[in-house]
């Protein structure tokens, strides 16, 4: 018999893997409860290209970094409404 937490939630039913988030205000689908520096660069530009330098903030993420700034190697766990803002500038 599936086991029923105190919420109600039988933990052995298939749990949604679909996440709604906000790219340079844009709504975004994805998969993956983490999104990383690369990840989102590529949702709001396509790609990484070497010729910018790209800045990456969020918000309204997991606990215990609800908001704050990405460095390249840093990945972010999300929920539904995570808001990313991903800016770019030419290298100089």
């Amino acid at each position: 018999m599936p086991e029923v937490t105190r919420t109600g939630v039988d933990q052995e039913a298939p749990v949604d893997t679909t996440f709604h988030i906000v790219v340079n205000a844009q709504e975004k689908t994805v998969q993956d409860r983490t999104v990383t520096y690369d990840d989102a660069v590529k949702l709001a530009w396509g790609s990484v290209d070497p010729k910018y330098r790209y800045t990456v903030t969020y918000r309204n993420a997991v606990e215990p970094k609800r908001d704050g700034i990405m460095t390249q190697e840093e990945a972010v766990e999300i929920r539904n409404g995570t808001i990313f803002d991903v800016n770019r500038t030419y290298k100089s």
